[in-house]
């Protein structure tokens, strides 16, 4: 009874979405002939803002009017009031620093968000799927407004469940993948009853930033260090175990110390501090000290502004997810941290250039790598990487372009 009645639910919500969906399209298709269209981005975490380039093509057009909406993370909206005003205002100073449109739509005293409605959006753009609430979901607006959502993160690892089997997946007016055939792979796998929106392949926005900056030809030989947050903990349950830092944290700090010449960047994921003390695998003490002597030995980088350090680079070493798709788009070499227990398989599209990269499975190995790579700058696998990143259509896709001509033929009906 319980199947059948989820079945119900499940297929009524998703023909009232498709019904909303089609008179909100149809209210901004009007409204787009007389005045400029509200975008907004909802943002919760500054490292994984991913939307630059879509906002300043926007913001150059004569059609839309952007605006970054910030609220708080779950976590922080547990937070005391102090704080919460001041993640906040940080968020805001950041934007602001940027010269963007900023406003936050979270109201400290109600515990609750401001009404999409009362800012006039017409369409909004999702950062994450998790994290919702304290975001609005699309269905409380979907009436009002066209929702979009493209990861923050670009594909890597191959994880149906944590990439379509969300409700936010579910939901959606729009969800922007990387290519078509990231499209056909996802509509392998689904009931389109069971999804209100549709699957477009359009790119990510990300690589329009590393494009651009590329053509600078900017080189300072940083190594950079991305450690991802998910080491086992005893009774912590996890989506996905991508994380050697219990094993290879203090190894690499530890190497780093030794080669003081190189131009180190530390690029943590930004639940690593904290998860480390709240699991309570490290004290406070232990992960500020550790921070600290990353701080004093080259630069640290804590939000979304790293593209350019990447670009600037000439080896990156993590065990980070989307990385190793960003960080491939430079074509300098990764070393990969492999945990003990792989996480699943490589997305089908990038098998091939997962292939190039140089793995550590344990210390011995990585500092055989460190070696060769970072001291020596060897580099065998280049050749085959090169030839292996032309073919993975992460190049030469103008993402931001794609999306904004998208939007353009929705109003315009095409």
């Amino acid at each position: 009874m319980a199947v059948l009645f989820n079945i119900i639910y499940t297929v009524s919500r998703t023909l009232i979405l498709r019904l909303l969906y089609y008179i909100a399209l149809m209210k901004k298709k009007r409204a787009s002939k007389i005045r400029k269209i509200k975008v907004g981005f909802f943002v919760s975490e500054i490292a994984k803002w991913k939307g630059q380039s879509l906002y300043e093509l926007m913001e150059k057009s004569d059609r839309y009017v952007p605006i970054i909406l910030v609220y708080p993370t779950k976590v922080e909206a547990r937070l005391d009031v102090l704080t919460q005003h001041k993640n906040t205002n940080e968020k805001i100073q950041y934007f602001r620093q940027h010269k963007m449109n900023v406003q936050s739509i979270w109201v400290i005293d109600t515990q609750k968000c401001i009404s999409l409605g009362d800012l006039d959006i017409d369409l909004v753009f999702y950062q994450q799927p998790w994290d919702i609430p304290p975001a609005p979901s699309p269905k409380r607006f979907a009436f009002q407004a066209l929702s979009f959502y493209f990861p923050y993160y670009m594909v890597n690892y191959y994880n149906i469940d944590l990439e379509m089997k969300l409700t936010l997946h579910h939901t959606v007016f729009r969800y922007i993948l990387l290519n078509n055939y990231q499209v056909q792979l996802y509509k392998n796998t689904y009931s389109p009853w069971t999804y209100a929106g549709k699957l477009v392949g359009l790119g990510h926005p990300i690589t329009d930033k590393i494009s651009i900056i590329q053509q600078q030809n900017q080189d300072k030989n940083y190594v950079i260090y991305a450690p991802h947050f998910t080491f086992p903990v005893t009774n912590v349950k996890r989506e996905v175990y991508y994380s050697t830092f219990l094993e290879t944290g203090r190894f690499i700090l530890g190497y780093a110390k030794r080669h003081p010449e190189i131009n180190w960047i530390f690029k943590p994921h930004p639940r690593l501090r904290r998860e480390l003390v709240e699991t309570q695998v490290w004290t406070k003490q232990e992960v500020d000290e550790y921070y600290a002597e990353w701080e004093t030995l080259g630069k640290s980088c804590y939000t979304s502004d790293y593209i350019e350090l990447f670009i600037e680079s000439k080896a990156m070493i993590t065990d980070c997810g989307s990385f190793l798709t960003e960080y491939s788009c430079t074509g300098n070499p990764l070393i990969h941290l492999v945990p003990g227990k792989r996480p699943s398989e490589p997305n089908p599209a990038l098998e091939k250039l997962f292939d190039t990269f140089y793995e550590a499975p344990d210390n011995k190995v990585l500092a055989t790598l460190l070696e060769s790579i970072v001291e020596n700058n060897e580099d065998p696998k280049k050749e085959e990487r090169m030839k292996k990143l032309q073919g993975s259509g992460l190049l030469n896709n103008p993402s931001s372009k794609n999306i904004l001509d998208y939007i353009d033929n929705l109003l315009d009906g095409k």
